[in-house]
Order: C-alpha cells, then structure tokens, then sequence
C-alpha cells in the first residue's frame, strides 16, 4: 500500500472513530433515510437530465426501450449512417441507482413500472391480495438500472430447445459467440482438495465484479456444495449444475446499467437521438406497414416516423402490450375494446413465464455473524463507499449461486451426503441465490414492502428482527406454468393485467415440494453446520397443521411465500410455423418469425425477451443483449448482402482493366470497402482508385 493509501486510512480511520459514536451512531434509520432521499430525488423531474429536448420528424429505425436489448441494439446500429431514434418512458438513472445494494430502494419510485400481478389463487396467500409485486425498470437501462445484476448466459440446452420448438438458427451454437461476455471454466470436483483463496483468487480481474466470496456464509454455501461433489465454477457465465460466485454487472463498486455500457458514448453520435420521458401509446401502421410512432412527452403528443423499420425492445409486459394497442393480437380481446384490427395474432400476450420460487430465511447466533447488509450498514460503511466505493453498499444482493436438478436422482440424495450432484448431465432446473440478509433483516422497512408481505404472515418473522440472517432463495428455473399479459382498456396509461398463473403446472409445485426439502437438508447437515449453526425461521401459522406431514408442510410455505424471479419472458414468442418441429399449438402462438419480424406485418420487429420461447437458466439480460446483437446482424445482412454486390461489381470493373493479378487483390479487400461504406466511411471510395496505384507491386500492368 503506498504512503498517501496508508495516510487516507488512518485519517478515515480517525473520522470514523468520532462519527461512529454517540449520536452519529444512526445506522437503525438508514433503512428509513435512505428510501426517502431516493424518492426525493427521483420525485423531481430533472429535464436538463434529458438527453435531448428536441428531434425529427422521420428516422431510419425507431427503437421503443432502452433496456437491455434496446441499448445494445442501439450501439450497434449507431455504428452505421442510419438515423436512429431511441424512445424510453422513463429518465436517466441516478447516484442512488449506482449503488449496487439499494437495489430493494428503488422498488416503487418513479425508475419503477410498479407492475403487480392479478390475484393468484394457487399461490402468494401470504402476500396482500395474493398478488405479486413485479418490479421492472422505467428508466434508461430499463430493469438492469434497477435490478439485481446477477449475470449468466444459460446453459446450452435452453437455446437448443428454442431450436427444438421451432426457432430455427437459434441453437446454442448459433448464437453463442454473440453473448457480451465469454465462457469460462469450471473447476471439477475431486481436482483437488477445496482451496478457496487458489480457487477463487482470478476473480476479480475480470469486468464483472464477482460477490465477496471469503466471508463465512459464502464459505459455508460454496464448501458444502462442493464436498458433496458439485463442481465449483470460477467465472463461468454458462449455468450448468454446480456452485459458485455469482458474476455481476458491476464495475469499480457501482451498477454498470446497459444505458452506461452501450448508451453513454452515444451522446455526441449526431445519427442517434435519445428522448427520455417518452411514453409510446402505439405504433402506428398503414395497409400492413408500420410507418410511425405516437408517443406523449410531458403531456404533449407527437408522431416520429421510420423509413424502414420500427423494433419493439419494451420487454415482456410493454411490448405486447404496446402491440395490443395497435391492434395486433387477439381479435376478441381487441374487437372487446373497440380497437380496430390490424392483424389477428392469438399468441401476442400468452406463453408469459417467469422464474418464480420461494426463499428461506434462517438465524445465526449472535457470535456468528454474517456480514448482514442492513444490520452492519453503519457510518463506516457509507464513507468507505463515497471514498473508494467499496464495503457493503458495493456489494450486490447476492453472494454465490448454486444449479441443481431438483428431477436426477443425483440431485434428490446429494444433501444427505455422499451424492454426485455434479456429475448429472441434465441441465440445472433449479437456481439457488444465497443473500446476506433475511425477510426481517431491515426491520420489515423496505423487504415487507417491496414483496408485499401480508402482517400475518410478517409475524412469523418479527421474533427474530434482531437476529442476524441470510436467505437463500429458489427459483424455478424452466417453470411449466404458463400466463398471459392482456390490456383491459383502450387507455395505453392503464397498466395490462399480468397473471402468471404460478403454480397452475401441478409438476412446479412438486420440483418446489422437492427443493424445499432438499434446501433444508442441505442447511442443516453437518457440512454446513461445521461453518454456521443456523434456524430455519418464517413458518406461516396456516401451515402449522401439516406439522407431521413434511411434504405438505413444504408445500403450504411455498404457495404463502411466492415470490417472482423478476425475469418474463416469452409473450411475443418467436418460431418457424412451417418447421418440421413446430407443433400446431405452437404455430398458432407465434408472433415473431425467427428473424424477429412481427407476423403479417412489415416494418415491425420485437427483439426483447418477450420473443423466448422458452428460459434460459439464469436471468434473461445476458440473452436479451445476445437477441439484439442478432436483430442488428439480420437489420444489416440485407445491407451488407447489396454493397457486397457492389463491391463485386467494382472488383470487376477494376480487373477488367488490369491484369488477373489485380482481380485476387481487388477481391481479397473488396469487402472491406463494402463495409466501409456501410459504416458511412466515405475513405472506401478513395481506397478503390489507390488500389490502382499499387497493382505494379501485384504484378500487374495497365
């Protein structure tokens, strides 16, 4: 450490010392203070934030979202001639937002849609109302400005099942090399003995920051999966059955948004225009073309309209939504408002899925500490972020993961000791996402709220407010249930009802029934115990009855506890109706064909998750970013496939001229002019006539 670190320490060291006492000790209220100052800031409508107060009336390509899929699409077509138009509904993130251990803060603010379920009948009867709270980013980034930021691409047998159902071209094989970030090893068991600091110690070299893994929760998790033989993975972004340190979206302690990696260069791109604050009502389409948009900003209306091609990048609750009220999706839905139709199209809205689960909550003595976020977020913590933006609050909501197929039998026995969980070659069916805190851990100020927990139910919880906890959670990771996302009303400012219908599949509740156990057997066994001595907490007094029945008792925790995974997808499904593989139920639910254009509409593609068939197993920002860097390819092929013809055409000219010498030059770099000229540098004509003076070298004459 150099001599000015060392004199920065011992004078934060100093500071620390007298704020930490007496009054300055306030770290209870901070779970109180800090949501209000986060509402505060996002409350005021800052439009100086704007990106830009005004644009034109036509653009090549009109892009509606700025999350995931709509910033990487919008980098990559920047790096065109094309005029592009990027409409967000919401603003620009904020210092808060930055903060990788708010995530749970900015939960019904102004960056938030504020979505929530219909009433669930055979699920979340510990939540109010039995619906659940969906939260999902109304800001630029969309849901990675607000999310949890864990990052995984999937594992290989979700995109060739895409391939199976009828998305031809879309195997793993097909879009693997257009994911953001590259695979990495895993570490097999039986290598050798557990190492945690040789194991792990590479990790922080890479762009994603992964969770502090050397803490004693991590330690317990990640070993105890391990000595029960799960492969332990270093920086692997695939999702296969095995433990490890999540990877994050987070660079230098803060949230690294897809509006920070793929928007903020484009500030001073003259061809890109970004308009914050734009609210898209409908697309707007004339004898079968979209032509435009009509959008609302501060209470004006507007129209922009595209030369060539219109891309819905809203995620999985707008963008059908927004399709719906442009009068393509269920003819009886719409004629039942009085929209007129465009285009029938059943399967606009259905196929919705979602990784849902449930978490267990659990105490540890007080000499056994955890590192809990809220009960350890003290003045230290908060000067050792606005200092070197490291500590708790760099953290994100996760410390390590874990894959297993809830369906082997590997998986099923592993817990009891002895198992061989790693070496199953099924895909992992269940995610298990350990956390530094419990349900109670803030004192039921912010996770109450933010999940919509029932007081009833809360009340299991409150004997243990001044406990120290972790929580790990379960999420189904290929859930069979499916739902629907339908608007109500011809009003686009109505919110569509969502109903994901949890647990309706009677096979996700019996994978639940059975990961519960698993979970608890897992917990409680003595390779775990040897590192924690912890308590399940949080049981619903309604499940008390099944006390003698086990399963049931699972069973009843499950359908209180429902929480979603914040990941839908699939309600603008994407397939081939004429592939062999195609069942005639699913034809008739395709939206999108496999280069995403929307069915029996021209000028009109989705590229969000919305257009999955199926999950994938681990979160959908990976595979979203992936989806657009693939829309761009298909919007470009037919651009790249014309100036290749030019290109051709200008190499024979030149040879013809020259000698055949000449022509295996001229055909060598004929593509590079081609795609000079597709990115608008104008140098690739100047580079064909000074090939002319260098065909001398080439042997040639003239």
């Amino acid at each position: 450490m150099s001599s000015v670190s060392l004199v920065g320490s011992k004078r934060l060291s100093t500071l620390v010392s007298v704020l930490s006492s007496g009054l300055f000790r306030f770290g209870p209220l901070l779970p109180i203070i800090i949501p209000v100052l986060v509402n505060l800031w996002i409350g005021s409508v800052d439009r100086s934030a704007v990106q830009l107060q005004t644009w034109n009336h036509t653009y090549d390509y009109i892009i509606v979202g700025a999350g995931a899929s709509g910033s990487a699409l919008a980098y990559r077509l920047a790096q065109t001639k094309y005029r592009i138009l990027v409409l967000e509904a919401g603003g620009n993130e904020n210092y808060f937002s930055e903060i990788p251990a708010l995530s749970h803060v900015l939960m019904k603010t102004r960056m938030d849609w504020q979505y929530e379920t219909e009433p669930q009948s055979d699920a979340c009867l510990g939540l109010v109302d039995q619906r659940s709270q969906w939260p999902a980013g109304r800001v630029l980034g969309g849901s990675s400005a607000m999310g949890d930021m864990l990052y995984a691409n999937g594992n290989p047998d979700d995109y060739n099942a895409w391939e199976a159902s009828g998305a031809s071209g879309w195997s793993w094989d097909s879009v693997k090399q257009h994911f953001p970030v590259e695979e990495r090893d895993d570490i097999p068991p039986g290598k050798s003995q557990f190492d945690y600091e040789r194991e792990l110690e590479d990790m922080v070299e890479s762009k994603l920051l992964v969770s502090d893994s050397k803490s004693r929760l991590s330690r317990a998790f990640l070993s105890t999966g391990y000595k029960l033989n799960y492969s332990l993975y270093k920086l692997n972004t695939r999702s296969k059955v095995a433990f490890g340190p999540p990877l994050f979206t987070i660079k230098n302690g803060r949230r690294e948004s897809s509006a920070k990696t793929y928007l903020s260069g484009l500030k001073t791109n003259k061809n890109v225009h970004i308009i914050s604050y734009a609210f898209v009502k409908r697309v707007v389409i004339v004898n079968g073309t979209a032509t435009g948009v009509e959008f609302d900003r501060f209470g004006a209306a507007y129209l922009a309209n595209a030369k060539y091609e219109i891309i819905l990048t809203a995620g999985a609750i707008n963008s059908p939504a927004i399709l719906q009220h442009s009068g393509i999706g269920p003819r009886k839905l719409l004629e039942s408002l009085n929209i007129t139709v465009v285009k029938d199209l059943a399967g606009v809205g259905h196929n919705l899925q979602d990784h849902y689960g449930t978490s267990l909550s659990f105490v540890v003595p007080k000499d056994q500490s955890v590192g809990n976020h809220f009960k350890h977020l003290d003045f230290l913590e908060i000067l050792k972020y606005l200092i070197y933006s490291e500590g708790l609050l760099a953290q994100g909501p996760a410390i390590s993961v874990g894959y297993i197929n809830i369906d082997s039998s590997d998986s099923s026995s592993s817990s009891g000791g002895g198992g061989t969980g790693s070496q199953s070659t099924a895909a992992p069916n269940i995610q298990l996402v350990l956390r530094p805190y419990g349900m109670a851990s803030d004192s039921s100020l912010l996770v109450k709220s933010a999940i919509g927990i029932t007081d009833k139910l809360w009340q299991s919880y409150t004997p243990y407010i001044d406990g120290d906890q972790f929580a790990i959670d379960i999420n189904l990771l290929h859930p069979d249930s499916r739902g629907s996302v339908r608007i109500w009303s011809p009003d686009p400012y109505q919110s569509p009802r969502i109903d994901p219908r949890y647990y309706s599949s009677p096979m996700d509740i019996q994978r639940m029934i059975r990961s519960v156990k698993w979970l608890k057997k897992f917990v409680n066994s003595g390779k775990f115990q040897q590192h924690l001595t912890v308590q399940a907490i949080g049981r619903p007094k309604q499940c008390d009855k099944y006390l003698t029945n086990v399963d049931k008792l699972n069973e009843c925790f499950a359908r209180h506890l429902t929480l979603t995974g914040h990941s839908p997808i699939g309600t603008c499904r994407m397939g081939d109706p004429t592939a062999a593989t195609t069942t005639a139920e699913a034809a008739a639910k395709i939206v999108v064909d496999t280069e995403l254009r929307v069915i029996g509409v021209n000028g009109l593609r989705v590229a969000d998750a919305s257009v999955m068939p199926s999950h994938v197993s681990g979160g959908p920002y990976a595979a979203c970013t992936m989806i657009a860097n693939r829309v761009a390819d298909f919007i470009l092929a037919k651009d790249k496939l014309f100036l290749k013809q030019v290109a051709k055409l200008t190499g024979d000219i030149i040879a013809s001229v020259f000698q055949n010498s000449a022509l295996m030059f001229v055909r060598y770099n004929e593509w590079t002019f081609a795609e000079k000229l597709l990115l608008g540098n104008e140098s690739g004509l100047a580079e064909i006539s000074q090939l002319a003076q260098l065909v001398p070298l080439f042997g040639g004459g003239g």
